[in-house]
């Protein structure tokens, strides 16, 4: 079996779908087997020294932008027609809405939907032209939650025999236990060498970081949230604390992996306040460097946290800062959080996902 893969996102580990494309596609290739995979996309060094036998790397002969229909749209099925695929696989939830060969598409989210505010004009556009038509040229969709399933049969009218969920799991590069003094080293030299609370943040309005600013602002006017110190890690940023939490707050701007990693592993406690997620693989990645997860109550976060988070309205600030406080304080509640988050991440893996995958890829090709 021929599948040719969208492999554009391979560069973008920053984000989550680029984490989902890296890792879906080592895991396939783990696999092994009979299929030839090929892999569309720019340059990548990194897919190139994988040196996996039964993978074929095609670059274009022109720049393969994401977020581009006239690549998406024209030059893509040129692609798949001369390397004889059988079946794609796109996990940005892109395809081409006039198919060559059978398509399986993978959506994280539609966020677009109910949260139009949240996105550039072009963004939005492009994404309320294109995902809907992608799904409905998809011979199977793959939702990456129950959640975002429902969703799509609602919204889209997307018949349930067309789907099939298959979750995610934790980078393995972010999950990987770290020497402890490595860890320590890192966190130095990112200024973080006390107790903390971590999140993640990024451009999007979305992810809620004035949320998280209220919250830690509210805590620390309580005694025993004074020492509160708040590392907020991912892209660049513009909503600045209060000018008397000023000092509480460390930015750190697009970790590599293995400050991700050492952020996480030495964090008290993570917050996240999104008020829209189709996954929410920090919350899993959270959990499995094994700290206590105070969550947002919204999207799928209920469902991929499953009773190992505390869950708060991310909109109530008096309430995520009380559940905040008593985490913070109580060493009995962060190592009985600890462990349920342990248990759970354990039941995510991307070897299972790869074979999922897999399955759906032969029955449509």
């Amino acid at each position: 079996m021929i599948v040719a893969i969208d492999a554009r996102m391979w560069d973008m580990p920053a984000t989550g779908t680029g984490r989902y494309t890296r890792n879906m596609i080592r895991a396939l290739l783990a696999l092994g087997g009979g299929n030839d995979y090929v892999l569309l996309g720019n340059a990548c060094a990194g897919l190139h020294r994988m040196g996996v036998p039964h993978a074929r790397f095609t670059t274009p002969d022109d720049p393969a932008p994401v977020c581009n229909p006239s690549w998406e749209q024209l030059r893509l099925p040129t692609l798949l027609e001369r390397c004889g695929t059988q079946v794609l696989f796109s996990p940005t939830g892109i395809a081409p809405a006039v198919k060559v060969c059978p398509q399986v598409v993978t959506v994280h989210d539609i966020a677009f939907e109910f949260y139009p505010e949240l996105y550039p004009p072009a963004l939005r556009g492009y994404l309320g032209a294109w995902v809907p038509e992608s799904v409905a040229a998809a011979d199977m969709v793959v939702p990456v939650s129950e959640h975002t399933a429902q969703t799509l049969v609602e919204l889209y009218g997307l018949g349930e025999d067309r789907i099939r969920v298959v979750y995610p799991a934790v980078d393995p590069d972010v999950a990987r236990a770290a020497d402890a003094a490595a860890t320590r080293t890192v966190r130095d030299a990112l200024g973080v060498s006390s107790r903390y609370a971590l999140t993640l943040c990024s451009g999007a309005a979305n992810k809620n970081l004035r949320g998280s600013l209220a919250a830690l602002h509210m805590a620390r006017r309580c005694a025993d949230g004074k020492d509160l110190l708040l590392v907020m890690a991912g892209k660049p940023h513009s909503s600045p604390p209060a000018a008397d939490d000023a000092d509480a707050v460390v930015w750190v701007d697009n970790p590599d992996d293995q400050q991700l990693r050492a952020l996480y592993q030495g964090a008290e406690v993570f917050l996240f306040l999104s008020l829209y997620e189709g996954f929410g693989l920090p919350v899993l990645e959270a959990m499995a460097a094994g700290v206590p997860v105070i969550c947002s109550c919204r999207g799928a976060l209920p469902e991929i946290a499953g009773g190992a988070a505390l869950l708060v309205d991310p909109e109530d600030p008096e309430d995520v800062a009380a559940r905040l406080l008593s985490v913070w304080g109580d060493r009995s509640l962060r190592q009985e959080l600890r462990e349920r988050g342990l248990q759970r991440s354990a039941r995510f893996s991307w070897h299972r996902s790869a074979q999922q995958l897999l399955g759906v890829l032969e029955s449509v090709a």
